[in-house]
């Protein structure tokens, strides 16, 4: 069903990136790209070293390997997709043009000083 229902992971938007993290790729000079491990999507629950396996593509596709070795199918085989996630139907992305992804996110000086996560939970899990 998995298969089936999902083929295509998304990899990578406007909020980071899920590939990898360096728990998981401490060789990777790259894996420390735009994370996000603070908490789930909500703020309500901090994340745990235990969560990260099972949070990241190449981790995904890791376990898909073994589980296809023990049971001859992989659950995990999907293709990969990036894209801005914009919700404000425009396109750019470039720094100097930027309305954010959301149509709350008007331009204005001190918007990169906003907390991207403002966790009603505790304020250690807000993420700017």
């Amino acid at each position: 069903m998995r298969a089936r229902f999902e083929p295509l992971a998304e990899i990578t938007q406007s909020k980071g990136d899920s590939e990898t993290t360096p728990e998981l790729s401490p060789h990777d000079p790259f894996a420390d790209f735009e994370r996000w491990n603070k908490a789930n999507i909500f703020g309500l629950i901090a994340t745990t070293p235990e969560m990260l396996p099972f949070n990241y593509v190449r981790s995904a596709l890791k376990l898909g390997l073994t589980h296809e070795a023990k049971l001859g199918a992989n659950p995990f085989k999907f293709g990969l997709i990036g894209a801005s996630d914009q919700h404000t139907s425009l396109s750019t992305t470039r720094a100097e043009n930027y309305f954010g992804v959301g149509t709350i996110d008007e331009p204005k000086p001190d918007r990169w000083k906003e907390f991207f996560l403002k966790s009603e939970v505790s304020p250690t899990l807000d993420t700017p």
